[in-house]
Order: C-alpha cells, then structure tokens, then sequence
C-alpha cells in the first residue's frame, strides 16, 4: 500500500511538474511570437512608403522631401492615428508644414463620382500643392475623427508637436490647428534629402 501511494504522489507531482513547464514553454513562446510580431508590424508600417519612389522632392530650402501619399493601411484606405501612435513615424514638424504652405501653391480640385444603380452621387476632393521646382504632391481628403466622429469634410495629419496640418474639400486653405490628441488623424511622412 504504501508503495501505491507514494507511486501516485510521484505521477502528481511529475504531471504537475510537466504541466508547469508546459505552460512556461507556450507562454514564452507566445511572448517571444508576439514580441517578434509586433516588431515586424511595426517595421512594415515604417516601410510603407519609404522607398525611393515614395517621396517627391518638392524643391524647399529645407531639402525636405514629402511622402507623395498617406500611410495606406490593409484596406488602401489612409491609416488614420491618435497622436502618441503617430509619432511612431517620421511625421513632419510644425516648421516643414509652415515651410510648405508659404513655398508652395496649393490648388483645390475635386471631381463628381455617381453611385452605380442609383441616382445619389459624391464629390471626391483633392489639394494639389505644386513646389517651386514644379513637382507636385496630392493631399486628398480623408476621413479623420473629431468630435462629431469620422468627417470626410476636412482631413488632417499629425505633426510632430501634437498640432495638425488640416485643410477641406471646399476651398485651398492649409492650416495649423490643435486638436485632442486622441482624435485619429492621417498619417504623412517626411524626409531630409540632404546627402
């Protein structure tokens, strides 16, 4: 009897011992998987729009070079962010945005689109800001979130000192406003091409 029993405390304790280490082995590797995972996405979303062709030299002082659209995400759509996740990326300053309103032209255009099998249709807007040395980059209009939730009627990306760059699909004017930081704003990448 007593062999029995101290057999059976053995299995408890080797079963329990097992299931621990198990436990450990799948929490540490989901740790290690996620950790891994999430730096991947976090180097894929850096590299959306980076490569050589992403970014126009628009001719500035500053030789700063503009990402020729927005951070796109699964769906093609423009990512849109709160602020703290924005600054995960190379976003402009308040000072490369002043620099590209006064260097630059900008020129609102928009075109009719109608809604196949039906008598509805919508506007698609656009802001075509064209540099000195005539090169040209689009900021069309997105969906960012305000107070009233996500507005199609103006777009807005972050700028590194929490204000926005914002302009609307009615007319050409660009400008620097605040915001609630947790409002979810395009994202526009910039680059130094100084070599």
């Amino acid at each position: 009897m007593e062999t029995t029993k101290i057999k059976e405390l053995a299995d408890a304790y080797a079963a329990g011992k097992v299931e621990e280490l198990m436990n450990n082995a799948i929490a540490d590797a989901y740790s290690d998987g996620f950790i891994a995972g999430y730096k991947a996405y976090k180097e894929s979303l850096s590299d959306v729009t980076t490569n050589e062709n992403g970014f126009v030299d628009l001719g500035l002082p500053s030789v700063t070079m503009w990402a020729n659209d927005f951070i796109k995400d699964e769906n093609e759509r423009a990512l849109i962010l709160p602020y703290q996740k924005a600054l995960d990326f190379t976003i402009p300053t308040e000072q490369q945005w002043r620099e590209l309103m006064t260097e630059c032209r900008f020129a609102h255009n928009h075109e009719r689109i109608n809604n196949p099998g039906s008598y509805t249709y919508y506007y698609r807007c656009w802001i075509v800001c064209t540099g000195p040395n005539g090169n040209k980059i689009t900021f069309d209009c997105i969906s960012c979130e305000d107070k009233g939730g996500l507005n199609n009627r103006t777009s807005a990306f972050w700028l590194q000192n929490g204000m926005i760059a914002r302009y609307n699909d009615s007319d050409s004017n660009v400008e620097i406003l605040t915001d609630f930081s947790g409002y979810r704003k395009g994202i526009r990448l910039v680059r130094n091409n100084k070599s």
